[in-house]
């Protein structure tokens, strides 16, 4: 722009004052320090834009770069979450496919990789009932949180089982299926039933002198613990040789009626006397 007014400035002053007849001559000058402006303005204007298009790349590049860091580190915390955690964890579609499952999910119902991925969850509910009732809570609540169900085993044992589940989304926003969280909770309910037992035992013989009436009371609460054909409430003598048995309820068997005095070798009871602890015995039918 100074070279341009300098240029103006000398052509008038050569044009009235000095060479008049090197009008001509100026101009050129002029005209030539016109398209030195343009060409160079023009220029400016590109490298402008050039520099500003590469600065939004190398910004959008960067966010780019941080939202995959953050996408693999959110993953890598997921399947760590998933993999290591000590509740069983897995993840079915909405039919109930079984797409994914960790090893504390395997150890809890009793089975493997190859003979529980890929099948139904279904399987593992004792009441078929109760699987309508647990997605119908989850469409209504949008997930649900400690809730508890009698599932089943690989080998058809019983278990209770308290259940977290939500949906589960993928990357692009759409439902694909279940993400759910199970624990055992079998021994820790038993427990608290025993505790319960035990304790309203212990207000019956403290709340009467009549012993035939404990048994009794004995007998209803201990059926509530394990389900029985008969109970019964033997008495065993000091000498460690054989038992009186006090107490029967249930179906009668004629070698084995209250006041019998059995002989300790042998028995059930010896292995119990031995072991010190309570055992459940599963006696079939002949």
């Amino acid at each position: 722009m100074v070279l341009v007014l300098v240029a103006i400035t000398a052509f008038e002053y050569a044009k009235y004052m000095i060479f008049p007849g090197l009008t001509v001559f100026y101009a050129h000058i002029i005209g030539i320090a016109f398209g030195l402006m343009i060409v160079g303005a023009t220029a400016y204007r590109v490298q402008n834009k050039q520099e500003k298009l590469l600065k939004e790349k190398i910004e959008e590049t960067e966010k780019r770069l941080q939202s995959e860091t953050s996408f693999r580190n959110v993953e890598e915390n997921y399947r760590k979450l998933f993999f290591d955690s000590m509740d069983g964890v897995c993840r079915t579609t909405l039919d109930g496919k079984i797409v994914e499952a960790n090893k504390a999910f395997f150890d809890i119902f009793g089975g493997n990789a190859d003979g529980i991925i890929g099948g139904s969850i279904a399987q593992f509910y004792d009441d078929p009932e109760d699987r309508i009732k647990f997605r119908h809570a989850i469409e209504k609540n949008r997930g649900v949180k400690n809730y508890e169900l009698i599932q089943k085993r690989m080998d058809g044992t019983r278990i209770i089982c308290s259940i977290s589940s939500s949906y589960f989304y993928s990357q692009k926003g759409e439902l694909e299926g279940y993400l759910t969280i199970v624990r055992d909770i079998t021994e820790r309910r038993r427990a608290e039933q025993e505790m319960v037992v035990f304790a309203e035992i212990g207000r019956v013989i403290g709340s009467t002198l009549d012993i035939h009436e404990v048994y009794e009371r004995f007998a209803t609460e201990a059926r509530k613990l394990i389900r029985s054909d008969r109970v019964s409430v033997s008495l065993f003598h000091p000498d460690g040789k054989s038992f009186t048995i006090a107490y029967i309820s249930g179906f009668d068997v004629a070698e084995r009626r209250p006041g019998t005095v059995i002989p300790m070798a042998g028995s059930i009871s010896e292995i119990f006397m031995q072991k010190q602890s309570g055992m459940i015995v599963h006696v079939e039918s002949p």
